[in-house]
């Protein structure tokens, strides 16, 4: 049984259930393993600190006593209990449940502390798309000094609904209009001055999307003297699709490496120019090769600036990318191989 909450996800409810519902689902097909899923929104808040979710459990409010009755029920015909991203249950009901208990944790090290961290020890194991906490310590040893009983690194891939297609002559036998693309919230001001930057840089061959509110927009409008306005965007693939370069610039520490982009840009044939180049890129992809890697925002301005002018390259490392991504990276495939870790463990 896996219980998931739809808003934390950053991506629309259909996606969800178009792409890693549909996902899960096909990885549970093929070991012939019988999966049920809850959304715990639909009972209780999106976000609860360990504070207030200490506080909510003690008070036993309303909403999250019909959530862990309904969880209780269900798993009477389960075996493993799964949570993606955002925890809504106790240690204390955690510890009682007598099934396996998986927590699949996003956005580590930066959310740890208010996501999972203190409720590591009543999971049985927890998987990290996240490889390192910090430059001493991997992600899955530091859960297991918070008290995890086993703990993995698995990559986060991309889910079915972020592609359209994946054969080599739908993917590369286009034209692409758009020299540049980058698709993320306003996060960070560091971020946002290095996106600026690169705007004021290449102006409209960088076409910017994401969820940005309209203060981040004028200070956008006034920096760069344009009158660019960031909006989202609802179809990620025709946009990917139609992008020659597409620029990552994580949203986190030092050591927050591995967010969608990673993953979503070389599958849908887009040329990867991404940080983290002296660190956890190279363990996913081969740098200059299937990928290119940068140290700082001047550096992808130049990197950028080189493989627009040269055609040949450029298309050669976004195949090697998309054939690494398509063999490496792809969700359900990902998801499939948790499934047999935990079996490992269950039977």
């Amino acid at each position: 049984m896996i219980s998931y909450p739809t808003k934390a996800l950053n991506i629309s409810k259909t996606a969800v259930e178009n792409g890693i519902i549909n996902d899960i689902r096909k990885a549970g097909k093929i070991l012939d393993v019988e999966i049920e899923f809850i959304n715990h929104l639909e009972y209780c808040n999106y976000f609860y600190s360990a504070l207030e979710l200490d506080i909510a459990y003690r008070q036993k409010e309303t909403r999250l006593v019909k959530l862990y009755e309904h969880v209780n029920a269900c798993l009477k015909e389960f075996d493993v209990f799964i949570v993606l991203d955002v925890n809504a249950y106790h240690p204390d009901f955690l510890e009682k449940l007598q099934c396996y208990k998986v927590f699949y944790s996003f956005d580590d090290p930066d959310g740890s502390f208010s996501r999972i961290m203190p409720y590591s020890y009543a999971f049985d194991h927890v998987f990290t798309v996240t490889p390192s906490y910090n430059s001493k310590v991997l992600m899955p040893d530091q859960f297991k000094k918070w008290g995890a009983k086993n703990a993995s690194f698995v990559p986060l891939g991309v889910i079915s609904s972020q592609i359209q297609n994946l054969e080599q002559d739908f993917i590369f036998n286009r034209t692409r209009k758009n020299d540049l693309v980058f698709v993320g919230s306003s996060t960070t001001i560091e971020r946002n001055e290095k996106l600026f930057k690169i705007k004021k840089n290449f102006k409209n061959r960088f076409v910017l999307r994401g969820q940005w509110g309209w203060k981040t927009n004028l200070r956008n409008i006034l920096v760069n003297n344009t009158r660019y306005w960031i909006t989202a965007q609802n179809n990620l693939p025709d946009l990917y699709l139609n992008s020659k370069i597409g620029i990552n610039i994580h949203d986190s520490s030092e050591y927050g490496f591995g967010n969608r982009r990673t993953y979503e840009l070389p599958l849908n044939g887009v040329m990867l120019i991404s940080d983290f180049k002296t660190t956890h890129l190279k363990d996913i992809y081969e740098l200059d090769k299937e990928v290119i890697g940068y140290e700082n925002i001047d550096e992808a301005i130049d990197l950028i600036d080189y493989y627009l002018q040269h055609d040949d390259e450029r298309n050669e490392i976004a195949l090697k990318g998309f054939l690494k991504a398509k063999d490496k990276y792809l969700f359900s495939n990902i998801f499939l191989s948790v499934l047999k870790e935990i079996q490992k463990k269950v039977l």
